[in-house]
């Protein structure tokens, strides 16, 4: 039986999400795992007696603290960095909850198809565990169905496989560091779809906490126009241009058209690629027509609407 290697990066926490992450992680039926934890929050190191007193069945390690924090797709590379075996690997957030057949199923389902990168559909959870929503299927997939060529065009723009949903083969993820300065899951699902290697999973195997804390979201962190653009497009514009790079023989001049569009704010250009992401590029188009003044305050009207 492989071994497999649940990476996990945290960030000060919220205890209980924490707790019950580990004991979903404790209960799985899959025997042979692993536990790399990274702290990321130099200020605040979380509790290490949580995981002595919740993790009974699975060895666990914490890797080397560092001064600095190295965010979240950093901390994720130095996690692979040190995992020590040819099995396979398991991305996991802090404050989700695992149904306990995932990683049985998912390694199972890689053996059987001979692919190397995994990933499962999720049901969405509450900051109470009541469930939200079930058996989401990620919008790319429901656009574009088996549709690989199309999956790869879209995937440096919406994020096919989020990290928790993802089980992949050591030598895949390392293959695919050194990570930049964009989210590592886009860019792993890039690279499993550019070299066929990726096999989609229709079960709901792990439960994702949606709450105010999320790192995803589109307007997360956003407080201007100018950080949509550099924390949005631009970002997303570094994964088209690497993946264009290292895979020159398929045509993705749809993806860099669509890519160079955003940044230009084309709008008729824009318009005829709607279909890569339909929702963001009507947002888009309204956004190159619409002052920061005005962005601005329509930011502050959502946000306290939503808090």
């Amino acid at each position: 039986m492989e071994k497999v290697s649940v990476l996990l990066s945290v960030y000060n926490p919220n205890k209980d999400y924490l707790i019950k992450q580990l004991e979903s992680i404790n209960a799985q039926t899959y025997k042979n795992i692993e536990l790399l934890i990274y702290d990321d929050c130099p200020n605040s190191r979380c509790d290490k007696r949580i995981f002595k007193e919740t993790l009974t069945r699975v060895n666990y390690k914490f890797l080397k603290y560092n001064k600095k924090n190295v965010g979240y797709s950093k901390a994720f590379q130095i996690l692979i960095e040190n995992v020590e075996h040819n099995g396979y690997i398991a991305f996991c957030d802090q404050d989700d909850i695992w149904l306990e057949n995932k990683i049985e199923e998912m390694v199972k389902e890689l053996k059987k198809t001979n692919k190397e990168f995994a990933y499962c559909d999720r049901n969405e959870i509450d900051e109470n565990d009541n469930l939200i929503n079930s058996n989401i299927v990620n919008p790319l997939v429901k656009d574009f169905g088996d549709d690989r060529k199309k999956l790869l065009i879209g995937s440096p723009f919406r994020t096919l496989a989020q990290g928790m949903s993802i089980i992949c083969s050591v030598s895949f993820a390392k293959s695919c560091i050194p990570f930049e300065n964009f989210a590592f899951d886009k860019w792993l699902s890039c690279v499993a779809l550019a070299e066929n290697k990726a096999i989609h999973i229709k079960k709901s195997l792990v439960n994702y906490r949606r709450h105010n804390n999320n790192v995803s979201g589109i307007l997360n962190g956003i407080t201007s126009k100018k950080d949509y653009y550099s924390n949005r497009v631009y970002n997303h514009d570094l994964i088209v241009k690497k993946i264009i790079k290292k895979y020159p023989e398929i045509d993705l001049k749809l993806m860099d058209e669509y890519s160079t569009a955003r940044i230009k704010k084309h709008i008729i250009l824009l318009f005829k690629n709607r279909w890569i992401n339909k929702n963001v590029t009507l947002f888009e188009i309204l956004l190159a027509l619409t002052p920061d003044f005005l962005f601005k305050f329509l930011l502050f009207l959502y946000r306290r609407k939503e808090g």
